[in-house]
């Protein structure tokens, strides 16, 4: 299995989560490193994962356009979304009940977890590779070109 990793995240919990090059998510707990699980979900490589603040959610996107919600406790899909015409390259989660995703597509789409359905779709200029949440319903987003821009949403 090749190593490369894209991305990585430490829940308050103590799981780690691991977006690799072979489209496995692995996830484990650092008090026991010895027992890892491995997701097997999307096509392509695994550009982001990002639990949520309870740590039982894992929401992960990739190169095959999609992002999956998985359970932890489970290790099982939840959600698929499918809704970029290019690769994810963020996510974030907003609140239990949402989650914003970035995507070379120049798009950033908020997913509703409850209902499964995308909520809003802003399109920007440029391919965007990076994002941030902030307090107060403010997204930080970056692109290729290292702009970097500040977002409001509702």
């Amino acid at each position: 299995m090749n190593n490369f990793f894209w991305d990585f995240d430490i829940a308050s919990n103590g799981n780690i989560c691991i977006a690799t090059e072979t489209g496995h998510l692995i996830f484990f707990n650092y008090k026991k490193p010895d027992k890892k699980y491995i997701l097997k979900g999307h096509s392509d490589r695994i550009r982001c994962c990002k639990f949520n603040l309870g740590g039982d959610k894992i929401a992960s996107g990739s190169d095959d356009n999609s992002i999956i919600i998985w359970n932890v406790a489970s290790e099982k899909c939840e959600l698929v979304f499918n809704g970029h015409s290019d690769r994810v390259w963020g996510i974030e989660f907003l609140s239990e009940e949402r989650i914003v995703s970035i995507s070379h597509d120049h798009s950033i789409i908020i997913w509703d977890l409850v209902t499964g359905t995308m909520l809003s779709r802003l399109f920007l200029s440029k391919p965007l590779t990076a994002i941030c949440f902030l307090e107060n319903n403010r997204l930080v987003v970056g692109d290729f070109q290292g702009n970097i821009r500040m977002l409001e949403i509702n």
